[in-house]
C-alpha cells in the first residue's frame, strides 16, 4: 500500500506543477517498488522538467524495461533526443512511439519536426499529413506542412501559401506562421511584404536570441534585394546583438560589404559561408592565409561556380610569384584553360587523387588573402588565354568581317536549389527578346550559350550554332579571341570575356551580384566591361533599349567600342 501510495503522490506532484516533490515521491516509490514501471515513469517526467536529460532517459529506459509498449514514455524518450540535437534518435523513437499508439497527441506533429532538421522532407511530408488527418484545425501542422513544401526543391508554391494562410487563419497571432509568410514573400520577390510579415512575427515572438536574430537578418536581406544596404547593415547588426555567431547574417553581411567595396571586412565575412553556406572539405594540410609558401606545394580548390573559378582564377600566377608550386583540382570545363596559365604546375580533375601537398585554399578565399580593397585587384590583363586549344573557329565557318562580330550568352547556370532557381530567374534573359535588341543589320551573331539553354538558338538561325564546337571553355575561349564584343548576362561566359580582356557589355539584374556593385557602368574587376543595368526590378526592356541604341552607334562607329573601354 506505501508504494501505491508513493506512485499516486508522484502522478499528484507531477500533475499539479510540484516538480521537486514529484521527483522525490518516484524516488520513495522506486525503492519500495522497484519491479514496477510508473514511478521510473513520473520520475523521468520530474528530470526531463529540469533539463536533466541523461538522468531522465535513464529512468525512461529503466520504466521501459519493465513495459517496453508504453507509447508516452518512447515519446518522451524520443523529446529528450530532440533536445539534445539527435534528430535521427529522435525519428526512431517517434517512430516507435506511433507504432505503439498512433493516437498519441501531437506525437506525429513532433516526428514531423525531427524530420525536418534532417531534411527528409518526402518523409516529413508524410508525416504532417498524417498529423493534417488527426487535426485539421491544428495551425502548427499547417504551418509546418508550408515550411516543408517550400523547403523541398521541386516546391508547390501554391499548397505553400495556402497552407501559411491556414496556419494564420487559425491563428492569426502566430508567430512562426507570420516568419513564414515572410519567407514566402521574399521567393515571391515581394520584399516588402516579406519586411512587414517578418515584423508582425517579431511583435508576437518571446524575446529568444535565436528568433530575433534569424529574423533580423531575415529583413535585412529583404531590403539588401531592395538595393537599401543603409536599412540591410542595420538590420544584420542588430541580428548579430542577439546572436554575435549567426552564420547566415554574417554570409549576407559579407554580399553587402563586398557591394560595398569594403573588401577587407566583406572577405573576411565571406569566410562565414563555411559549414552553412557550403560544407568544408575535410583537409588535413592547413588552410593557407598567407603565410611564406616557397618551394612548397599548395593545392587551390574549387568549391564554387564556373564563373567563380574564371573570376578568381587571376590569382593562381601571384601564388607561383610567391615560390610556391601551384596544384589545382577543376571540373572538366574549366581543366584546359587553367592548365595553360602562367605558374600552375598541375590540373587535376575533380573526383582524381589528390598528389601530395602542403596547403589548400579554395578559389573563394583568395581574394581574402591578395585583395584588401579595391586597389589592390590585380592589374594584369588579360589573364586567360585563347591558346589552350588548337581549334580555329574560321577553319570551320567563315567570319565575315566587314560585319560587327558579337556572341551572346543570355541564361544563367541552372542551379536546383530554391535560392539558385531564383537567381538563375533573375539573371536570364529569353533569347528572342536579347535578339530584338541586338540583331541589327551589320552585326553578325554567335551563340555562346551551352547546355540546356543553349537549344533556345534553334529557331534563330540569324544566330551561328557553336554548340557542337564548344567542348569547353579552352574552345569557347578560342570562338570569343575571334569577336568584337560578347553580350551576355551574369553567367561564366562573363568572366571568360572579361579575363581574356574582351569588350564585354553585362546585363545586369536591379541588385546584382556583388562583383558588379551599385550605381556604375564600369566594373573595377574587368576594365573591358560596360555594365548595363536595370533600373527597376525585373525591367529588361528598358536596359535592352539603352543596349540596342549602344550598339546601333558601335555599328556605325566601331571605333567607339575601342573608345568606350
Amino acid at each position: 500500500m506505501q508504494a501505491e501510495a508513493a506512485i499516486a503522490a508522484a502522478e499528484q506532484a507531477w500533475r499539479s506543477g510540484q516538480i521537486t516533490e514529484a521527483i522525490a515521491q518516484a524516488r520513495t516509490a522506486v525503492k519500495l517498488a522497484p519491479q514496477r514501471p510508473e514511478p521510473y515513469r513520473w520520475l523521468g517526467n520530474g528530470l526531463q522538467a529540469l533539463e536533466q536529460w541523461a538522468a531522465a532517459d535513464r529512468a525512461y529506459q529503466r520504466a521501459i524495461g519493465q513495459q517496453p509498449a508504453w507509447a508516452e514514455v518512447w515519446a518522451n524518450r524520443a523529446a529528450i533526443a530532440y533536445k539534445q540535437g539527435d534528430w535521427v534518435q529522435a525519428t526512431d523513437r517517434y517512430g516507435q512511439a506511433i507504432t505503439l499508439d498512433p493516437s498519441l497527441p501531437e506525437v506525429h506533429l513532433l516526428l514531423t519536426q525531427a524530420l525536418c532538421r534532417q531534411g527528409r522532407w518526402p518523409e516529413a511530408a508524410r508525416a504532417v499529413a498524417e498529423a493534417l488527418a488527426r487535426s485539421p484545425d491544428s495551425a502548427m501542422a499547417h504551418l509546418l506542412q508550408s515550411w516543408i513544401a517550400l523547403d523541398r526543391e521541386d516546391y508547390d508554391l501554391a499548397l505553400v501559401e495556402r497552407a501559411a494562410r491556414r496556419s494564420l487563419d487559425l491563428n492569426p497571432n502566430y508567430p512562426g506562421a507570420w516568419f513564414q509568410w515572410g519567407r514566402i514573400c521574399f521567393y515571391r520577390e515581394d520584399f516588402r511584404e516579406a519586411i512587414a510579415a517578418h515584423r508582425r512575427g517579431l511583435g508576437l515572438a518571446p524575446p529568444d536570441p535565436g528568433v530575433l536574430a534569424r529574423t533580423w537578418g531575415a529583413i535585412g536581406n529583404c531590403h539588401f534585394e531592395l538595393a537599401e544596404l543603409d536599412a540591410a547593415a542595420a538590420c544584420y547588426d542588430e541580428a548579430l546583438r542577439h546572436q554575435p555567431d549567426e552564420p547566415d547574417t554574417h554570409w549576407g553581411r559579407a554580399n553587402l560589404l563586398l557591394h560595398r567595396g569594403d573588401y577587407a571586412q566583406g572577405f573576411a565575412e565571406f569566410e562565414w559561408r563555411w559549414p552553412r553556406v557550403l560544407p568544408r572539405r575535410p583537409f588535413a594540410q592547413p588552410a593557407w592565409n598567407g603565410e611564406p609558401i616557397a618551394g612548397q606545394t599548395i593545392l587551390v580548390y574549387a568549391q564554387c561556380g564556373l564563373g567563380d573559378i574564371l573570376h578568381l582564377a587571376r590569382y593562381l600566377p601571384l601564388l607561383a610569384e610567391r615560390g610556391a608550386r601551384v596544384v589545382v583540382e577543376s571540373p572538366q570545363a574549366t581543366a584546359r584553360l587553367l592548365a595553360a596559365m602562367p605558374g600552375v604546375a598541375r590540373v587535376l580533375l575533380q573526383g582524381e587523387a589528390l598528389p601530395p601537398f602542403d596547403w589548400q585554399i579554395s578559389f573563394l578565399s583568395l581574394p581574402k588573402v591578395f585583395t584588401p580593397s579595391l586597389a589592390a585587384i590585380p592589374p594584369q590583363m588579360p589573364y586567360l588565354s585563347s591558346g589552350a586549344t588548337d581549334w580555329r573557329p574560321e577553319a570551320d565557318r567563315p567570319f565575315n568581317r566587314a560585319k560587327l562580330q558579337v556572341g551572346l550568352a543570355w541564361a544563367s547556370g541552372r542551379q536546383t536549389s530554391r535560392d539558385g532557381k531564383r537567381d538563375y530567374r533573375n539573371r536570364s534573359i529569353p533569347l528572342v527578346d536579347l535578339l530584338a535588341a541586338v540583331d541589327l543589320p551589320g552585326v553578325q551573331l554567335h551563340g555562346l550559350q551551352v547546355g540546356e539553354d543553349g537549344a533556345a538558338i534553334e529557331p534563330f538561325p540569324q544566330v551561328e550554332d557553336w554548340r557542337d564546337r564548344l567542348r569547353d571553355f579552352a574552345d569557347t575561349a578560342a570562338l570569343v579571341d575571334r569577336l568584337d564584343l560578347v553580350i551576355c548576362v551574369d553567367t561564366s561566359v562573363t568572366h571568360l570575356a572579361g579575363g581574356l580582356g574582351k569588350p564585354t557589355w553585362v546585363l545586369l539584374p536591379h541588385m546584382p551580384n556583388w562583383r558588379w556593385m551599385l550605381d556604375r557602368a564600369d566594373c573595377p574587376w574587368y576594365p573591358t566591361m560596360r555594365l548595363f543595368r536595370q533600373p527597376q526590378p525585373k525591367d529588361w526592356a528598358a536596359l535592352l533599349r539603352s543596349v540596342r541604341s549602344s550598339l546601333q552607334a558601335v555599328v556605325q562607329d566601331p571605333q567607339l567600342l575601342v573608345n568606350s573601354i
